[in-house]
């Protein structure tokens, strides 16, 4: 009994996305109420078949499958909080508005890549031999793709500069030093850290000192009345009321 429930949850999973994707989001964005219902629909239809046919060529398709239908859902997931928060009139400082990752975010990679390889590991346990191994290839690619497509919609910081800028209250240059145990060598990283009224931290990342004071002042001027600089006095107002760090005024004044 609780095995048939657990089999068919999943399937129940697809089809809750479908419903809210053409009843909730369709109203607000066309195109991430498709593409959700198309990740969703792909799954549920993979699920069935799977149900119904017992082939090998169809349990070897899986981690293909299983990519396609996780990348439409995140991709309608991105496209509806664009959508949700449009971005805001006027032009964004140069410096900010043409800002990228300082070097290729790895993590983002890693990370996708590792589900990647428990897809190989998968498919090989199911005894998907040659093909199965080829298509978890091609689901580890497209996978690494996708990852690559995350990373080149820009930093989260400036996402929010140029969607919600009314969000940042405080901004300060931060440098992190990075020892290597083995060589003792040190790197420093350096950022225009971003404090947003729900107390999140947002960095924005930067190649040296000079780039981190800049972005800082760019900030300024997107967010008039925004806290500068880090004291121990703007660490203690930003952990007990970060949304007054702003006053009425300089959150109307924000372009």
């Amino acid at each position: 009994m609780i095995e048939n429930i657990l089999r068919f949850l999943p399937l129940a999973g697809a089809a809750a996305i479908i419903l809210l994707a053409q009843t909730q989001v369709r109203e607000r964005s066309e195109k991430a109420s498709l593409a959700l219902s198309i990740g969703a629909g792909l799954e549920a239809a993979f699920l069935l078949a799977r149900y119904f046919i017992q082939s090998e060529l169809l349990w070897a398709a899986g981690p293909l499958v299983q990519v396609a239908s996780v990348g439409a859902v995140v991709f309608g997931l991105i496209t509806l909080v664009d959508e949700l928060n449009p971005k805001r009139p006027g032009a964004m400082p140069p410096l900010l508005a043409g800002h990228k990752e300082a070097a290729p975010n790895l993590f983002l990679r890693y990370f996708f890549g590792f589900f990647g390889l428990v897809a190989v590991l998968s498919t090989g346990l199911r005894g998907g031999g040659m093909i199965g191994a080829a298509v978890s290839l091609v689901a580890i690619g497209a996978t690494l793709a996708g990852s690559v497509w995350v990373e080149r919609q820009g930093p989260l910081g400036r996402w929010v500069l140029e969607r919600r800028p009314e969000l940042v209250v405080w901004s300060y240059v931060h440098s992190l030093r990075v020892v290597n145990r083995k060589t003792g060598s040190s790197t420093t990283h350096w950022s225009a850290q971003l404090g947003l009224s729900t107390g999140a931290l947002v960095p924005l990342p930067a190649m040296g000192e000079q780039q981190a004071q800049a972005l800082v002042m760019a900030v300024m001027e997107r967010c008039p009345g925004v806290v500068l600089g880090f004291s121990p006095e703007n660490v203690a107002k930003f952990k007990s009321t970060p949304e007054a760090m702003r006053g009425a005024s300089a959150l109307s004044a924000v372009r």
